[in-house]
């Protein structure tokens, strides 16, 4: 790969993984705007599918579970997320596979799911707690004790509230432009594995 070309990819993996942290999803643009991004990601995503580059597919695809994650998208952000963590188990990315755990929790809880989305928190929280992430572990516990408070389980969210404050708090970042990212080839030996569908636990959890 030449040197153009090294740019432009780190160019867009950084983007991505910013992007992926900062944007909250009470800051999306308008709606027409909102659309044609996801509509340009979704493109973006099928050039990277088609070049086989699994790291940019992930991070395009947290970023639109993060566009999607609106009331009465919640299905599509789920699928965004349940495809971007297969990929990222295959690569062995246990950080991206903590966002992309935690996001589903999100969504989770945007359906009324509330012990599903600790179940996944709580898979995040193993993640982190291997890879030493000190902020993330607080901050995951923190929404553990925040659920299990919703819940009524008022002596749950006490030992997650006191395990949490031992972590430190995480930094705010700021939010970055919505520039999109410039296309990147690579290539991987074979496709991932497809993880255990989001929507199976959803149905799971609703013939309960």
């Amino acid at each position: 790969m030449d040197a153009r070309r090294c740019s432009l990819a780190l160019r867009g993996l950084l983007f991505a993984a910013v992007a992926v942290v900062c944007i909250p999803a009470h800051a999306q643009p308008s709606p027409d705007n909102h659309q044609r991004m996801i509509a340009w990601y979704e493109q973006t995503l099928q050039d990277a599918t088609t070049s086989k580059n699994y790291k940019e597919q992930a991070n395009l695809l947290l970023i639109l579970a993060k566009y999607h994650s609106v009331p009465g998208d919640e299905k599509q952000a789920m699928d965004c997320y349940t495809r971007a963590l297969s990929i990222l188990r295959w690569m062995g990315d246990r950080g991206g596979e903590a966002k992309a755990l935690s996001g589903l929790a999100n969504v989770y809880v945007s359906l009324g799911h509330k012990q599903l989305a600790i179940e996944n928190l709580n898979e995040a929280l193993l993640i982190q707690r291997s890879q030493n992430d000190l902020s993330g572990q607080g901050k995951t516990l923190n929404a553990i004790a925040d659920l299990y408070s919703d819940m009524g389980q008022t002596e749950k969210a006490r030992q997650y509230y006191d395990r949490a404050s031992k972590f430190p708090a995480p930094r705010p970042l700021p939010s970055p432009k919505l520039i999109p990212p410039p296309s990147v080839s690579a290539s991987a030996a074979s496709p991932p594995p497809v993880a255990t569908s989001a929507a199976t636990q959803l149905a799971e959890a609703d013939s309960a």
